[in-house]
């Protein structure tokens, strides 16, 4: 399963890079099961950048989270390429 996420954020991600600052805070967990409280600035190329709680940027591998977190940068990317409103919860 993670393989075919990943497949298709590196396929996306070939085709462009989408950003937005719109995005609401949001936990996200590594799957080493670090948590870090951000929104999601850019994604591509198979990275996320997103922007802490504390206001710094982060760029990291999208296959570095988890399932859940890759699930809601699909729909982040899905409505940003679509100028679609994210859904609150996921």
């Amino acid at each position: 399963m993670v393989g075919r996420i990943y497949d298709f954020f590196d396929k996306q991600s070939r085709q462009s890079v989408i950003s937005g600052t719109d995005s609401e805070l949001r936990v996200f967990t590594h799957k080493s099961g670090a948590q870090i409280n951000a929104s999601v600035l850019s994604l591509g190329k198979g990275k996320v950048t997103i922007l802490r709680k504390d206001g710094k940027k982060s760029t990291i591998p999208i296959d570095s989270l988890s399932d859940e977190d890759i699930e809601y940068l699909k729909v982040w990317w899905e409505s940003k390429k679509d100028n679609k409103k994210i859904p609150a919860k996921l």
